[in-house]
């Protein structure tokens, strides 16, 4: 079996047939042989780069947590986090400076209002500044 072989259907014979058969009749498992099948679907599904499997002194699966997307750059593709989706909720429609939106995230800390919410929401296009060189 090579590498190439671990993207698409194959046979698999698990080294431990006990423990293969436990985690069978836990649920965990559906049949030997999906398991790398199905993770490069999900990750495909979710729209992140295919993972990468590699077998050395042991069996690595490298899964990517960036979106990876053919669209252009300029539009954005990450999902919204929690601290920028609280953001959006709480400028909504108004036009607020920082002090005021960082009160209204009950947030003491300039630096981490910066960092976790203005930077990824200006990144994903969801805010516009109106002093830009004042963030």
């Amino acid at each position: 079996m090579t590498i190439e072989d671990l993207y698409s259907a194959h046979k698999s014979i698990p080294a431990n047939p006990l423990i293969a058969d436990t985690f069978y009749l836990n649920g965990t498992i559906e049949k030997a042989g999906t398991g790398t099948g199905d993770i490069v679907e999900y990750s495909t599904k979710k729209g992140l780069k295919k993972p990468t499997f590699k077998q050395g002194s042991g069996f690595d699966v490298i899964l990517y947590r960036e979106t990876y997307t053919d669209q252009p750059t300029d539009q954005p593709t990450d999902q919204p986090t929690d601290q920028v989706i609280q953001l959006i909720v709480a400028i909504g429609e108004k036009t607020l400076s920082a002090a005021e939106i960082m009160e209204l995230l009950n947030l003491k800390h300039r630096p981490t209002f910066r960092e976790n919410y203005m930077k990824p929401a200006i990144k994903q296009k969801l805010v516009n500044l109106l002093h830009p060189d004042n963030l």
